[in-house]
């Protein structure tokens, strides 16, 4: 099992960390916390990364989840 950080996730989903982070957030992106309360690291396993975006395509375009990532975050997901 290979853990990669949010900004490995990140820079594969082509999106910011905290865009990472608010999809761990919102129970869509699993992954494990380390660390004390205040400022917990993720590790995400690389296999839940890559079920996320076989689950998670729309005909390969990103689109815009303002309800859940914010107006202006972009991430493979499908539309509402």
């Amino acid at each position: 099992m290979a853990m990669i950080t949010t900004g490995t996730a990140a820079k594969r989903l082509g999106v910011t960390c905290q865009t990472v982070r608010r999809l761990i957030s919102a129970g869509k992106l699993p992954a494990i916390l380390l660390g004390g309360e205040k400022r917990p690291q993720a590790r995400i396993d690389e296999r839940d990364l890559d079920a996320f975006v076989d689950t998670h395509k729309l005909g390969g375009e990103p689109y815009v989840d303002p309800d859940i990532l914010g107006e202006r975050t972009v991430h493979l997901d499908s539309a509402p």
